[in-house]
């Protein structure tokens, strides 16, 4: 039995792409275009760069104030193909490579090669089937490309604790860091560890590092120039234009009065609800994410405590990094909900490696008791099982719902 099940084992990418492009097929199918949050505003940004050449204002797009990278990028593409189709393929694209890279990072923090191959390959997996995840992937936005940058800034600032980059590596940790600054406001704290991490273990490439540095800071200073003449007042980040916009998210206290709700309703949107935060999945779905979380506090609790046993310096320094970028992002998302009402669970999504091994650590300390007194010989069995299942009932119901939804 052990033989059949050994192909869990290997190191290939299969069980990542099998289950994810299946389920983005079905989720680009069922959602009809424009159905994506802030999919028309995303849109509208492109189709201003493709026509007038220039960066739109709030009359043009309700997203004007993200920085202008990714639009960059699938501008030329728009215009070549003029099909909404072809822009979320990248979508789909960039979500696929980012978990490629979360499952490169759980390699390098996890000392062991037994337990490296299963929950690197099981954080992968644990992503790519969480049906939120797969909803945006289908979408024309930048979430997408800023989960893919978030992910590359936490595995190359792990590689830099763990030895020196090569010349290769430090050009695209450099690419990737300017990318990132230029793709989404969420991915600044993850910018900010990064770039702190990187000068102090690459200390031969300090002054390539400030140089890298310098370059984003000027490119910044023209992007807050452009603000501050279109709406004026000092608005480097257009946000005091965007209150006037989107006014009716701000004044709401849910954050201070009701800090539970939130928080519920932020677990709730990471999991799964659609549309324009409007088609909710059944209530005993929430419940039992909610019950399952809970639960896997203390089995990753135990894990955490064999891994800081057995793990070597270095890749306990590589965990707490890990921690920290969730940590910040995490509190980044609260200062933005202090003044607009975001409670969007998608916005931790270029944090969701560290998720995504919270809930794989925990499924695999419990397959291991499982296995150790009941299937003795079946361990892998059990993991793969209690992961994927639960999650393709998840998605299944998901797609029920949006299709339930749509057809009315």
């Amino acid at each position: 039995m052990k033989k059949k099940l050994n192909f869990l084992n290997k190191n290939n990418f299969y069980w990542i792409f099998i289950p994810f492009l299946l389920l983005t097929f079905f989720y680009l199918f069922k959602v009809p275009i424009g159905q994506t949050p802030d999919e028309p505003a995303h849109l509208n940004y492109i189709k201003h760069l493709a026509i007038f050449g220039s960066l739109p204002d709030y009359n043009f797009s309700g997203v004007a104030h993200h920085p202008p990278f990714y639009y960059l990028i699938l501008t030329p593409i728009f215009i070549l193909f003029k099909n909404i189709y072809v822009l979320r393929g990248f979508s789909i694209v960039f979500s696929l490579l980012n978990l490629l890279v979360i499952k490169k990072i759980v390699e390098l923090i996890i000392p062991s090669e037994k337990l490296k191959r299963d929950l690197s390959l099981g954080t992968a997996i644990f992503c790519s089937l969480i049906p939120m995840y797969n909803f945006m992937a289908i979408g024309v936005n930048n979430d997408s490309l800023a989960c893919l940058l978030g992910s590359l800034l936490i595995y190359y600032s792990v590689l830099s604790l763990n030895r020196f980059f090569r010349e290769k590596e430090y050009l695209l940790w450099s690419l990737v860091f300017m990318a990132a600054i230029f793709t989404k406001i969420i991915l600044w704290p993850a910018v900010f560890i990064s770039g702190l991490t990187v000068l102090f273990t690459q200390k031969k490439q300090k002054y390539y590092t400030l140089l890298c540095f310098l370059l984003s800071f000027i490119g910044l200073c023209f992007w807050f120039y452009r603000n501050v003449s279109l709406y004026g007042q000092w608005d480097i980040l257009g946000w005091e234009e965007l209150k006037k916009v989107e006014y009716m998210l701000l004044g709401n206290r849910l954050i201070y009065d009701h800090p539970r709700q939130w928080l519920v309703l932020l677990f709730h949107s990471f999991w799964g609800i659609f549309g324009w935060f409007s088609i909710y999945l059944p209530l005993v779905a929430y419940s039992l994410l909610r019950k399952a979380t809970f639960l896997l506090i203390l089995p990753f609790a135990l894990f955490i405590i064999n891994f800081f046993i057995i793990s070597k310096r270095k890749e306990k320094l590589s965990s707490l990094l890990f921690f920290s970028f969730f940590i910040l992002t995490f509190v980044a998302l609260i200062k933005d909900n202090l003044t607009f009402f975001h409670p969007q669970g998608r916005y931790l999504f270029p944090m969701l490696s560290f998720i995504g091994f919270y809930y794989t650590a925990g499924l695999f300390q419990i397959s291991k008791y499982i296995s150790k007194y009941l299937f003795k010989v079946y361990r892998n069995f059990v993991f793969y099982t209690i992961l994927v299942v639960p999650l393709l009932i998840l998605n299944i119901v998901s797609l029920i719902t949006i299709s339930n939804f749509y057809s009315k």
